[in-house]
């Protein structure tokens, strides 16, 4: 749905982002992550033509951003990190003016505007004035704005500046209630809100992609352990680890002269990675027993995303 290919955008002599490309699936949930100042505000900008790019391509669906700009907007709803609000008007009538400016039917805006005051939880703020509300407020109608046109993709940057923990969790409501139906790209700093809300991750550091990596949220998912056994018979222990019913792949990490480590990688199976990786880690602990083979330890493997981020920032910057 969105494929932006070396995308560069300088200004004068600073590199804003330099050969930026990644993709995101129909109806996924993407992360842009990164330190203040990486770049995630201008890639944002020039996915939605906001910018224009000094190289590169930018492609919603089938259209070009740049060559076709109208076709690509009527695609996109956005939310920069301060929402275009209008002070003086009331959300209500704000609403209807941006549903007048996307080419909403007459007939349609009222039940538009109902269905996303709804979804972004400010119908109890829908008759006052903007200026009258608090940030994060604004920020839900920022949110709503960028919702009315039921866009396929939605672009949100920093979409949890000002909101309290309470207003944090109604919007990852609203946002996975999103997923599928949209393909969402939000950019943010904070671990925690990426972590919570994105099936992936594109991490930037200095304006280029530092990594893109699949998030895995469910703990029971992972399939990949370190085994720990107290031993110096490496062979045996790889013997005994790989012929496992249910073990895809064991591997040796490291040994001393009392222990030896393996990477166990369990086959995930027809049935769902979590049933399948307790039935071979039962299998596993019995094949270990008959053999004589003390384990010491058998833990997830698994890269979190503060892990992720740190590597390829802290770790690129020194």
């Amino acid at each position: 749905m969105i494929h932006v290919e070396g995308l560069t955008k300088l200004y004068g002599n600073r590199v804003g982002v330099a050969g930026v490309s990644f993709d995101v699936d129909e109806g996924k949930v993407a992360g842009l992550l990164g330190p203040n100042g990486a770049g995630k505000s201008t890639i944002m900008k020039l996915l939605t033509g906001y910018l224009a790019p000094d190289s590169g391509q930018v492609t919603i669906g089938d259209v070009d951003v740049v060559l076709d700009y109208r076709a690509a907007a009527s695609k996109i709803g956005y939310a920069p990190e301060i929402p275009p609000l209008f002070p003086d008007m009331t959300v209500h009538d704000y609403l209807y003016f941006v549903a007048d400016l996307k080419g909403i039917k007459k007939s349609d805006r009222i039940t538009h505007i109902n269905t996303v005051m709804e979804m972004s939880r400010i119908v109890d703020v829908g008759r006052r004035l903007i200026k009258n509300l608090s940030k994060g407020y604004k920020q839900r109608v920022g949110i709503a704005q960028a919702l009315i046109a039921f866009p396929p993709v939605l672009i949100l940057d920093e979409p949890a500046s000002g909101l309290d923990p309470t207003q944090i969790a109604q919007l990852r409501e609203l946002l996975r209630s999103l997923a599928g139906k949209h393909t969402i790209i939000l950019s943010s700093h904070i671990l925690a809100e990426i972590g919570s809300l994105c099936e992936e991750v594109i991490v930037i550091n200095n304006g280029r992609v530092a990594a893109q990596e699949k998030i895995n949220n469910d703990q029971d998912k992972g399939s990949t352990f370190l085994l720990v056994l107290r031993t110096n018979d490496r062979d045996k222990a790889l013997a005994c680890a790989g012929s496992v019913p249910g073990v895809a792949e064991a591997l040796p990490v490291s040994s001393d002269s009392e222990t030896f480590s393996i990477k166990v990688q369990f086959n995930p199976g027809k049935k769902g990675a979590a049933e399948n990786t307790i039935a071979a880690r039962t299998a596993l602990f019995h094949a270990l027993s008959v053999a004589k083979l003390p384990i010491l330890e058998l833990v997830r493997e698994r890269e979190n995303l503060e892990d992720l981020y740190m590597r390829v920032t802290v770790g690129a910057s020194q």
